[in-house]
């Protein structure tokens, strides 16, 4: 485990400078045609461009070895995790186990998919007037990361309990975790589904509307052939319940929430890894709030958890570590991959 590691945060690394200085003209299909379907919005909230920090590659074994270490402590899922056939077991409260995996557009830069909020990222340069990012490949011929490929094998092996992905390229699923397994919040940029039998069909060509809008395609099963939407959320769209309440769910089981080329910016997804640690800034808010933009509430109120821990391998700082981020103390907190043991 801890090679396999070690390749995905040195390879996480080294990529995402490749990727910033790659310079071709294939960017109609990619993450920026995606963006440029979403309705106008001035402000997308958080910041933006932020300085990347990067370390040796002595201190990212380093850091992968502790990683890996955690990882083996959090365990694999229980067996009968989900068993609740007699009171005893109902009444018996079971340890926290697994990881629960929150992955953002980071995790996609080494596929040759620019991100939002790097230096060199879309909003970033969109909001300082210059020219776009370009992506190395089109969106549809874009192939799963080494990130993807490590998550796939520690999913397969059991320490994965959900991935949850505010990604829209649709990498996990081609990597070969089940679909059921990955929570896309945001959607996906090649699925589309029966607004009637609620069937799934996922493409090897990109939606061309956001926003759960008709594509023009019919369910395919005959006693349906319902009208299919794009599975895309626009600004201000629910994010799809189920998944959410999975996500959240599974949030409170886990031992580990590892956070994955996320700033954590964009909420109530970016709130979720706190549902794990726990901590109080996560608020439970009314389904019909629960948008891509997210929301605020009248009558928030906080979600008790009993406390696991959050690790965040990202290449820039998040406001969910404390303000001593810098210190590099195994109790408190690290960059690049910081533990918050509480």
């Amino acid at each position: 485990m801890t090679s396999a590691l070690l390749f995905l945060l040195h390879f996480y690394s080294e990529s995402k400078n490749k990727n910033n200085d790659n310079n071709n003209n294939n960017s109609n299909m990619s993450s920026l045609g995606y963006a440029q379907r979403l309705a106008w919005k001035e402000d997308v909230g958080g910041t933006l461009g932020s300085e990347e920090i990067h370390f040796e590659s002595e201190r990212v074994e380093q850091l992968a070895k502790e990683l890996a270490d955690v990882i083996r402590e959090a365990g694999k899922i229980d067996d009968d995790d989900d068993d609740d056939d007699t009171k005893k077991k109902k009444k018996k409260k079971k340890k926290k186990t697994g990881v629960i995996v929150h992955t953002g557009a980071g995790i996609s830069t080494a596929a040759g998919i620019p991100d939002f909020r790097g230096p060199k990222g879309i909003w970033t340069l969109q909001k300082a007037g210059e020219k776009l990012p370009t992506s190395s490949v089109p969106f549809p011929l874009a192939s799963p990361t080494v990130t993807h490929m490590v998550l796939y094998g520690l999913q397969k092996a059991g320490y994965i309990r959900y991935v949850v992905s505010c990604n829209v390229d649709g990498l996990h699923y081609r990597s070969g975790i089940p679909r059921e397994e990955v929570g896309e919040l945001h959607g996906n940029c090649f699925a589309e589904r029966c607004e009637t039998c609620e069937c799934e069909y996922f493409r090897d060509f990109e939606m061309e509307s956001v926003g759960f809008k008709y594509t023009g395609r019919r369910c395919r099963r005959k006693e349906c052939a319902g009208k299919l939407r794009d599975q895309v959320l626009d600004w201000d769209d629910a994010l799809p319940e189920p998944e959410l309440c999975r996500a959240e769910n599974e949030a409170k089981k886990a031992k580990l929430a590892l956070v994955l080329g996320s700033s954590l910016q964009i909420v109530p997804s970016g709130d979720l890894p706190l549902l794990t640690i726990p901590d109080a800034r996560y608020k439970k808010r009314k389904r019909s709030s629960l948008s891509s933009s997210g929301g605020k509430n009248k009558k928030p109120v906080t979600r008790k958890t009993a406390g696991g821990q959050l690790a965040i391998v990202n290449l820039q700082a998040t406001e969910k570590i404390n303000s001593r981020t810098w210190l590099f103390t195994r109790k408190r907190t690290k960059l690049c991959c910081r533990w918050r043991n509480i």
